[in-house]
């Protein structure tokens, strides 16, 4: 549980920045915001399986990569 905390949540947290300035930043072209998009779902899917093993609610607490509905 202590690897999660130390080793997997400070990367997940940059890659969710670094995926919301993306995807909210103005310099983006559609192309990239796409590319945005598929890494973020392929995030969720891995994030969703850790989510189950650990029971690490806050895990979507990340707003970059809470699924939008």
């Amino acid at each position: 549980m202590k690897v999660v905390k130390v080793f997997i949540l400070p990367v997940v947290r940059a890659e969710a920045d670094r995926l919301q300035s993306v995807v909210e930043g103005p310099l983006g072209n559609n192309t990239d915001r796409i590319a945005a998009d598929h890494v973020k779902l392929a995030l969720m899917v891995c994030l969703h399986s850790l989510y189950c093993a650990t029971n690490y609610h806050f895990l979507y607490t990340l707003e970059c990569i809470t699924p939008e509905g």
